[in-house]
């Protein structure tokens, strides 16, 4: 984040105009980051019932009322006036903050005449480095994360959350996200199906995206999940991992849905206490969720650096995460049968001609964290106590 920050401030400083996008999941702290970065901006947040008229019925009027510089906050409940700054019929210094559609970023992204640059703020748990560390180290190592972690997520202790109060945050935030995003932008009628499908978008949280069950664990059509996943997407709640490129074999096509915080997936499961989650069955998928977090920062959705593989023969590997020409695998098992499978499966990068590490595995019992000890990979321990 350091280098993109500045960089906006270079841009800030020199350029004649420029838009600057910072979105993210709600509760990353967008607002607080631009009023410290550009304090000499003048602020105004369409949450505003008369600002967010001005700005989506009167775009031009918008301007000429505020001027430039200008920090415009929740801009996505003015879409008309995103398509006005993607035009670029005259030039401004703005800095958007919120989750525009994908329609409005794609045209902010391309048709744009002045400079346009987008930060995203993600909330990478505090354990990150110990993914890094196992990964780079040349000999099997051992590492242990408290799943309570896991379960809380980082968003609440970001926002100044007490210990033991994380599914009061969790709480709210879902509610304040169902009022402002679901029924007041996305217009959603049926709040209770549309909280259906966001506990079964947990369930499949670090799987493959299956639109069929999601909708019918939800009780919708499966256009109706595409589009509800879509506006997930715009929100960044969730992030779109994409499978490894490959010529040699026939990969699956499927993208894999992660969670921005997998702390809200294990609420939506109510599992966000950790004796409950060290027995779901969808732990396996949350941990791969964690450690995508861990190690992706900001370049989620960059099929380069973090992306998954699985062949038509079922040979798969949860997670492939790309340093300096080496991809390293990650998987995550809760048996010994899924273990020795898994880490037999990490071999399959070498016959796709791929330059790989021993990988990583991601357990939930301390027998299996010395299997992979005696078998060459280092792996972490989630550890329920």
């Amino acid at each position: 984040m350091d280098r993109e920050l500045e960089e906006a401030k270079r841009l800030a400083e020199h350029a004649q105009s420029f838009i600057i996008l910072v979105r993210g999941i709600r509760g990353t702290g967008k607002t607080r980051l631009v009023k410290r970065l550009f304090p000499d901006f003048r602020y105004v947040s369409c949450r505003s019932v008369k600002t967010r008229n001005l700005a989506q019925n009167a775009p031009e009027a918008f301007h000429s009322v505020y001027g430039s510089p200008l920090i415009i906050d929740d801009c996505e409940k003015a879409p008309r006036l995103i398509e006005l700054e993607a035009a670029g019929a005259e030039s401004r210094k703005l800095v958007l903050v919120g989750n525009p559609g994908h329609k409005e970023l794609q045209k902010l992204r391309s048709g744009s005449r002045s400079p346009f640059m987008k930060i995203e703020l993600t909330p990478v748990p505090e354990k990150h480095e110990a993914f890094e560390e196992l990964i780079a180290g040349s000999k099997p190592q051992e590492a242990e994360i408290e799943i309570a972690g896991l379960a809380c997520g980082a968003l609440p202790s970001l926002n100044g959350t007490p210990p033991g109060h994380e599914s009061d945050f969790w709480s709210d935030w879902t509610a304040a996200f169902m009022e402002e995003t679901a029924e007041s932008l996305l217009r959603v009628n049926d709040p209770e199906s549309f909280y259906r499908f966001m506990k079964s978008t947990a369930a499949a949280s670090g799987r493959e995206i299956n639109m069929s069950e999601i909708a019918r664990g939800c009780g919708k059509t499966s256009m109706t999940v595409a589009s509800w996943l879509q506006a997930l997407s715009d929100a960044c709640v969730i992030h779109e991992l994409r499978p490894l490129k490959t010529e040699q074999r026939r990969p699956v096509k499927r993208s894999k849905a992660l969670f921005a915080d997998p702390g809200l997936a294990a609420y939506l499961l109510d599992a966000a206490e950790p004796g409950v989650l060290s027995r779901s069955p969808f732990l396996p998928g949350l941990m791969i969720n964690e450690a995508a977090c861990g190690l992706s920062g900001g370049i989620w959705g960059d099929p380069e650096r973090i992306s998954y593989y699985r062949d038509s023969n079922n040979v798969g590997i949860d997670l492939i995460y790309s340093r300096q020409g080496i991809l390293h695998p990650i998987s995550a098992a809760s048996t010994e049968e899924q273990l020795r499978l898994k880490m037999k499966h990490f071999g399959v990068l070498e016959k796709l001609g791929e330059n790989r590490s021993a990988g990583l595995m991601l357990v939930s019992e301390p027998e299996l964290q010395r299997i992979c000890t005696k078998c060459g990979v280092s792996s972490i321990l989630f550890r329920a106590d």
